[in-house]
């Protein structure tokens, strides 16, 4: 069962896309971290090449402020490794933020207890 962990930081005005590669059958977990500060003005969203899966609604974003968004998954990867884009957005003028991403991962025959 790979975890990822990454912070990514965004600097001020910007939007940047940073690609992971990452392994396993499918994504089970993921967890965005928003610390104290950018009160609304960061937003994420993962992708699949050119698209949207997280959330779900293309053109929607995650975004908070001293909050912790996280769900279950089930999304099969259909590339080995898989490509995941997290999309970032500061539309705060001023300051830097970051936002710290955990992704889960499992292999199918991870999955076979859960299924049975």
């Amino acid at each position: 069962m790979p975890i990822y962990s990454w912070e990514i930081k965004t600097s001020a005005n910007t939007e940047q896309k940073v690609r992971k590669e990452i392994e396993g059958d499918y994504i089970t977990k993921v967890r965005v971290r928003f610390p104290p500060g950018p009160t609304g003005l960061l937003k994420v969203a993962f992708f699949y090449g050119e698209m949207q899966i997280f959330p779900y609604e293309s053109g929607t974003y995650f975004q908070g402020d001293d909050e912790v968004i996280e769900w279950d998954e089930y999304f099969k990867m259909h590339e080995k490794p898989f490509p995941l884009t997290i999309y970032t957005k500061n539309e705060d003028e001023s300051f830097e933020h970051s936002t710290y991403i955990i992704v889960v991962t499992k292999y199918t025959e991870e999955l076979l207890s859960e299924i049975i």
